[in-house]
Parts: structure tokens; sequence; C-alpha cells
């Protein structure tokens, strides 16, 4: 129409051509993430791969298992071992589960600082206990309410759902009773340091100690040429065809390295830098794992073990025991001698003190180093020339052959004899002390004493009627008759 206005609302437009880069496939793109390393949560399976993190965990873990776990009840201030309890066999030996007890307390520390905590099933019928059934960690789920005060929780394990108290629990830093923190949550920027450092290490060596870098060209290159550049590449920054790593770079073409060189890094330095901070994270010092530890070190070390430990004997106690039982006294301990025993020199000085300070007898120290007892029940007193029996509360003077009961105050000298008529007796006392009148001679003669002659000698002494002599033709010794009176104290000899 003529004069119209063509105003075009239904004009078509030129579609716009959308223009791409091309991806960089094989490039190397340097980003602050690849120059630091990821910034993801190192993982179990990563850490584990650590070598300092593998090393302090099995040398707990081994340390643990190979203590013995002993039944103890408390009366007072007396301390009595249990040593016919079923329940010892479970934590000592048979599980009653296809992993032994040191596969148990082994997976039982990684757990722990790894993982979702330690979880120990109790097959138990509520008074007895059948068998401990270790479950992993990652098959644990927790149906727990929502209230922070009055908290409780279920266990899920494989659609099932426990009590709490049937199992053994090992939690890390817990708030709630069910949560574990691991290590490498508790410090994920030394593990990633750590892991970080493990990776590139393998890395440089996956290419060979070739440095990754980028070409510079003065002119334009085609695209065949750059694929060929780049297999050239990846064929020398592989270790395989060793022999074959050459790439001929036309003029103009210069490479340009995009990292550091590892002694230029540290590399070495850092790696015992780190080894050194992640064995802090454990409580004792890296010369435990590497070597050269100090004495002082090795306590730290001691100490470290003995904390998890106490966490242990605490949920041992918590379900392995009955309420009845719990009021009785009786607890669990781990028998830490094995980790405290030290070197051989260490021991025989430590065992000197306990003898000389009468903390230990003979016989003990024999069981400590499993020797056979002697039979030698005895605590040496003052100059060593006096025997305490324990048991009986007796001293016995070996040099002069006197016993004295320290609790009824009765003395006696053994080994005197007494003589009348052509026959040896030994004498008797009656209730008062006094000898008895019926066992005196005829006419009331008093008695006539002779003492062991392994005691004097070979000789014999004679006393009672005041006068020395010899039988036999054996010469006698005389003895003093107030030393023979410290024997034997009679306090009538007449005939009543």
């Amino acid at each position: 129409m003529k004069g119209a206005v063509t105003i075009g609302l239904f004009k078509r437009r030129k579609k716009v051509q959308e223009i791409r880069a091309e991806p960089m496939n094989q490039a190397i793109i340097l980003t602050l993430e690849g120059l630091i390393g990821s910034t993801d949560k190192v993982t179990r399976a990563q850490a584990m791969e650590i070598p300092t993190i593998g090393a302090c965990i099995s040398k707990i873990g081994e340390e643990i298992a190979k203590l013995p776990v002993r039944l103890y009840r408390r009366d007072g201030e007396e301390v009595t071992e249990i040593t016919d309890d079923p329940r010892l066999r479970l934590l000592n030996g048979e599980t009653g589960d296809t992993p032994s007890t040191v596969d148990m307390w082994k997976a039982a520390v990684e757990d722990y600082f790894l993982g979702r905590g330690a979880w120990i099933f109790v097959d138990s019928d509520g008074f007895t206990v059948r068998g401990l059934h270790y479950v992993d960690s990652r098959s644990i789920g927790i149906l727990s309410n929502a209230d922070p005060v009055f908290k409780t929780f279920r266990v899920n394990v494989g659609g099932r759902t426990y009590f709490d108290f049937q199992f053994i629990k090992l939690l890390r830093r817990t708030r709630d009773g069910w949560t574990n923190i691991p290590l490498q949550e508790d410090s994920n920027t030394a593990f990633a340091a750590a892991y970080n450092a493990l990776k590139l290490e393998n890395q440089m060596n996956a290419k060979g100690g070739c440095q990754p870098g980028f070409l510079k060209s003065e002119r334009h290159i085609s695209d065949e040429s750059i694929t060929k550049i780049r297999d050239n590449y990846k064929q020398m920054y592989s270790n395989d065809n060793g022999d074959q790593k050459i790439v001929v770079l036309n003029a103009g073409i210069d490479f340009q390295p995009a990292a550091s060189t590892a002694a230029e890094m540290q590399l070495n330095e850092n790696k015992r830098t780190s080894s050194t901070e992640l064995c802090k994270l454990f409580g004792f010092p890296h010369t435990v794992i590497d070597g050269g530890a100090t004495e002082d070190d090795n306590r730290k070390y001691i100490a470290a073990v003995v904390a998890l430990l106490n966490q242990i004997e605490t949920a041992l106690d918590a379900v392995l025991l009955l309420e009845s039982e719990k009021d009785e006294g009786y607890y669990w301990a781990f028998d830490t001698k094995e980790l405290t025993r030290g070197s051989m020199k260490e021991r025989y000085e430590a065992y000197e003190v306990a003898v000389r300070n009468n903390i230990l007898q003979i016989d003990e120290i024999r069981r400590e180093e499993d020797y056979e007892p002697l039979g030698f029940n005895f605590v040496k007193l003052g100059l060593q020339d006096v025997l305490l029996n324990p048991e009986t509360m007796e001293v016995f003077t070996p040099n002069t052959g006197q016993t004295k009961n320290l609790l009824t105050g009765e003395e006696r000298a053994d080994g005197t004899e007494l003589r009348w008529g052509d026959s040896w007796k030994y004498q008797d006392r009656d209730g008062n002390g006094q000898w008895g009148a019926s066992r005196l001679g005829k006419g009331g003669v008093k008695p006539r004493f002779r003492v062991d002659p392994a005691e004097t000698g070979g000789g014999e002494l004679f006393g009672g009627s005041g006068k020395g002599g010899s039988s036999g033709g054996k010469s006698g010794k005389k003895v003093d008759k107030s030393e023979k009176d410290d024997i034997i104290k009679p306090e009538d000899v007449s005939a009543t």
C-alpha cells in the first residue's frame, strides 16, 4: 500500500552465530587450586596413604593389642584379681567372632582416629556374655532424638536396630555419645599438605623428573604441529619407552617451565616437618617412629597410650559389668607392665629398689620375668639377717634360730631339745610358760638341754645342772647360762 509505513513487527532477525572457544583437550591450565592443591577434605583412605599416619596408628594398635586385660575387685583398701571369669577369655584371646582380640583392638584404634569410632557388639543374654563382635564403623547408623539435654539413640546395623548399651563404644571428642570426630576433620590442612606433597612426589616420579610447563612460539603453529608436539611430550613425560624421551622443537618455539624442582621446593625438608607435626596429633614425638627416642620421648608415648587405655577401660566397665558387680567394686584394667617394662638394666634396677623397700618379694619378681618361683615367701628386714613371714607374721632370726610371732608374742628356739634319762626329747611348756612337771626327771631333776649340732658346728650344749661337759668323747663348748636363757626362759624348773 502506497504511503504505508512498514513497522516490521514480524520481521525475522538474522541469527547471530555463537562463537565458542575450542576446548583445550589435554592442556594444563594453571589455577590457584592447581598451585596449592585441592581444597577437598582428606578421606580416610587418603589419610592412611600418608606414611606417618599409618605408622602411628599401627604402633598404637599393636601396643594395645599385646596388653592383657585383667578383672579386679576392690574391697576397701584390698584389691583382688579375678582369674576364673569367662569374659577374660573373650578379651584376651577368642572373641567368639571371626577376628581375634588382636585384630579387634587394631581395628578399634584405626576407627577411633580416622573413622566413625570403634563399635563392639556384646552378644549377651543379660547375665552371660557369649561373644564380642566388632562392627565396622562404616556400617553404623544412628537413630537419635532431638533433645540436647536428655539424649537417647539407637544403633542401626544392616537394617536391624540395637540399644546403645549393647555396644562397647570408643569415640574421639564426642559431644553426644555417638558422634566421632576423626583426626583428618580436626586437622584437615595438615593432612592435605602431607597428602598433596605425597601426590606431587608421585607425579614427579611418574614423569621421570620432567618439569611441567608450556611452549612459547613467535609465530602461528598449525593444529597438526600442535597435536604432534603434544604426543611427543606425552611420551617424554611417561615412564614407558625411556629410550625415546626426545622432542624436537622447530625454530622459534621455546619451553618455559611452570614449576620448581624438588630441590627448589625443599621437598625432603617439608616432608620431615610434616611428619613431626602429624605425630604431635597423636601426642608423642616423631622420634618414637623414626628412631632416636629419648627417655622423655618414650614417657610421652606411654602417656598417650595410657590415656587411650583409660578410655577403653571406662567403656568396658560400663558395658561388660553387671550393676551388682559395679556395686561390689569390680573393674576392668589393662596390665601395663609390658608397656612400661623397659630394658633389662632398667627393670633390674627397679626390682632392686622394690626388694630393698619390701615392695616386691623375690618370687613376685621371678614371676614378672617368667621364671619359676623358688617358694621364698619371706621379706628381708633390717640388716638382712631377720626374715618375716607375712602370712604367719613370724620373725625368724637365722643366726640364733629364734622365732617370734609378732601377733601372739610367742617365742621359740628351733632345734633346742630336752634330755632326761637316756633319750632326747623336745621341751614343752604349759599354758603359763612354765616347764611341765610331767616332763621333768625323777625327783624333779632339772632338764638338760641340747642344741641341734647343725647350729653349733657339731658341738653339744648341756645346761640345767650348771655343768658343761662332753658326750661320747666329743668336746662341748661352754655357753653362758644367760645366753641359753635367751633361747629358752623357764620361769620355774623345780618340781611342783
